[in-house]
């Protein structure tokens, strides 16, 4: 009785062997309408830059100073993670509102599919186009607005330089993403840096003269040398805290989705679902 039960392994082979056409009809017809299914989804580009985090000479200038003085390179946890944070910020994301159309295009308010790097770019800093949108800009929530932006790119940085990827169903855009992203970033080390070192250049110009302690008079000459170099580094850098080592491209081809993908899944989807049910039918509902 025990062995009528049991379920031989060759057995199964055979009887596998026996439907292999419906096994191969239904992995087929199953991969067949994963891919046709992915045919349907809009296609997605996607850029990429690798970037270097040009830390070096202001890192040195402060240690110069012997003081433990404000910088972002001195926050806690990784210079990559800190930079992260802050282009992933709401703070950023207003900012980047502010100079740049980049929330408009990303929303597909203006029509771009069939214009070049130039055109894109002029519709970016248009403030024509700003005035056109603003009223429906301002009946958006602010936070539907940053998950937007926030999904428009990803930062990797496990792989050593700081890289980061920007997705968007035109190639050209995907490129403006990133470009915008750095372009601001820079900007905004490099102002406030700027301003920052003038008003401690300002402060200590007029106290140095007051002081009559050696030691602090010292102390207070070796910031205003540091404070001097950041000034003019600010000035004269462009690549201010993120230098390209691999500038953003426009993509030739969509990456996703994966048609591939979908029809191989289809496929072993299929194949599984036809041997259970080949094998469910033939052993568990043969009573």
């Amino acid at each position: 009785m025990e062995n009528n039960n049991e379920i031989n392994f060759f057995e199964i082979l055979d009887e596998l062997w026996k439907e292999k056409l419906k096994i191969l009809l239904i992995s087929a017809s199953l991969g067949s309408l994963f891919f046709l299914y992915s045919l349907s989804l809009q296609d997605l580009y996607i850029s990429e830059t690798k970037l270097k985090v040009n830390n070096n000479d202001l890192t040195s200038q402060l240690e110069a100073s012997n003081l433990g003085i404000f910088n972002f390179f001195q926050q806690g946890g990784s210079q990559a993670g800190y930079l992260e944070d802050h282009m992933k910020s709401r703070d950023f994301f207003k900012l980047v509102s502010e100079k740049t159309n980049l929330i408009i295009l990303l929303l597909n308010y203006e029509d771009i599919k069939n214009l070049n790097e130039e055109q894109i770019n002029s519709l970016l800093y248009s403030q024509s186009v700003r005035e056109r949108y603003k009223d429906k800009l301002s009946g958006l929530n602010f936070l539907s607005q940053h998950s937007l932006f926030d999904s428009s790119f990803e930062i990797d940085t496990s792989m050593g330089p700081f890289a980061i990827r920007s997705f968007h169903e035109n190639p050209i855009m995907a490129k403006i993403i990133l470009e915008v992203i750095v372009q601001e970033t820079n900007a905004y080390f490099k102002m406030r840096d700027d301003k920052e070192s003038k008003d401690a250049i300002d402060y200590i110009t007029r106290e140095l003269p007051k002081i009559q302690i050696v030691d602090i008079q010292e102390t207070l000459s070796s910031v205003l040398s540091a404070k001097l170099r950041t000034l003019v580094l600010s000035n004269i850098k462009t690549d201010y805290v993120l230098e390209y080592i691999d500038s953003p491209y426009v993509p030739i081809s969509p990456s996703l989705p994966s048609k591939k993908l979908y029809l191989y899944s289809g496929i072993i989807i299929g194949l599984f679902l036809s041997v259970f049910w080949i094998l469910s039918r033939k052993y568990l509902l043969r009573d």
